[in-house]
């Protein structure tokens, strides 16, 4: 079982990396377009160096209701996805929306991004730099 667990986890892993890395060719191509977080749904992001993890807090919906978290991903600075998951996964009850992450002693920056629909259409993908604190 403990087999199955782990090609379950491979294959999640694989789809998500498949994911982003369609929405982020649909950026290269222009299909979508990334945009600053607008203020009522500006991450909040905490980088742990002791503890070498780092989460991104993100707002389910807008203010006025029509904006909603459909999905959310961290990239390291070589593209590479450290973090993915749908609205649902990132639910932690009091804490909100949450995208957990490692910090790997390489690492200089993440790119939080997050998909919301807000009925129109291109999706809107918002984006935010990190870049990650020395001692």
């Amino acid at each position: 079982e403990l087999a199955d667990d782990t090609n379950n986890t491979d294959e999640i892993k694989a789809a998500w990396a498949a994911f982003v890395q369609e929405i982020e060719d649909g950026l290269s191509a222009n299909k979508y377009e990334a945009k600053p977080f607008p203020k009522d749904l500006q991450p909040e992001m905490e980088i742990r160096l002791s503890s070498k993890t780092g989460a991104a807090f993100f707002s389910p919906k807008a203010h006025d209701g029509t904006t909603i978290l459909i999905s959310a991903y961290i990239i390291d600075q070589s593209d590479d996805v450290i973090a993915a998951a749908s609205r649902e996964d990132m639910y932690m009850g009091s804490l909100g929306y949450v995208l957990q992450f490692n910090v790997s002693d390489d690492l200089e920056f993440v790119t939080a991004r997050a998909i919301y629909d807000d009925g129109s259409d291109p999706v809107k993908v918002f984006t935010k730099i990190v870049f990650v604190p020395r001692k």
